[in-house]
């Protein structure tokens, strides 16, 4: 090859390599407002519990490539509105909750970012793509789910409730995430926006006991609130026995002073 058509290759090819490694922005991505609990696809009675999707997004401030990750998320919950709620789980720097790192050895997650679906680690995947979480979702959707309820409108506490729609062993577990914080962000700057970030847990990680349900029945427990900061709200999920351990039967999210009800399939 003569040197100058060897020298262009490799232009074009450096070139090639920048462009794909997206994350290093100059300008700040302009801040998203979580829409909390669209109505899209929902109804306010039916014959099967709106399903919905726990997304553990393990992230940090100093992972640049990590923004990707939530923008990809963006996309799978536009494609299937109300179906994904995110908890966005910090790991080594200002936001990291308590639990984080003890949430990143259970999953062994070694990689930032990660995603990982229903609590579940063979879900577990690092690529900035929306195509694993649709497809998820367009899996579970194919699977009856208990429905889930949650009253954020008390003075103190939040009350979790929960209808089986199968036999089994059910466990509940709710956390406190935050919206609108700014941070500076590996690869963006100062003043990223960061939403659903996880601040505590109200439980232990593995939820507290409902016993065990048969189809059509019904638990409730409440949990104490401390005192909240701005922005904060509730995500709370059901657990199921299933093989080889406890996955997410169904999760909600709830803003502190409000309530949502069990709500169905519009089918």
């Amino acid at each position: 090859m003569p040197m100058k058509r060897r020298l262009l290759f490799f232009v074009v090819l450096a070139l090639g390599l920048a462009t794909a490694c997206v994350g290093v922005h100059e300008d700040e991505p302009e801040p998203v407002v979580p829409v909390i609990d669209p109505e899209d696809g929902s109804a306010d009675i039916g014959t099967r519990f709106f399903h919905r999707s726990l997304a553990l997004e393990f992230t940090a401030t100093w992972c640049q490539y990590c923004p990707n990750m939530a923008e990809a998320l963006r996309t799978a919950q536009g494609q299937r509105p109300g179906r994904l709620v995110e908890i966005a789980v910090h790991y080594a720097d200002d936001m990291a909750a308590p639990e984080s790192a003890t949430l990143s050895d259970r999953f062994n997650v070694t990689s930032y970012p990660t995603m990982i679906l229903d609590w579940d680690s063979a879900t577990a995947f690092q690529s900035p793509d929306p195509a694993p979480m649709v497809w998820h979702v367009d899996q579970r959707l194919k699977q009856t789910v208990s429905g889930i309820a949650v009253d954020a409108s008390l003075a103190s506490a939040v009350r979790i409730s929960v209808k089986a729609a199968a036999s089994g062993n059910y466990r509940v577990a709710a956390v406190l995430v935050t919206d609108g914080i700014v941070a500076e962000q590996a690869g963006y700057g100062p003043g990223f926006t960061n939403n659903a970030v996880l601040t505590g847990f109200l439980t232990d990680l593995t939820g507290q006991a409902l016993g065990s349900l048969e189809p059509d029945a019904e638990a409730s427990r409440e949990f104490q609130l401390p005192q909240p900061s701005s922005g904060t709200r509730i995500v709370a999920w059901v657990f199921r026995e299933a093989e080889g351990g406890m996955l997410v039967d169904n999760v909600a999210q709830c803003a502190l002073g409000k309530k949502i009800d069990y709500r169905y399939e519009a089918d």
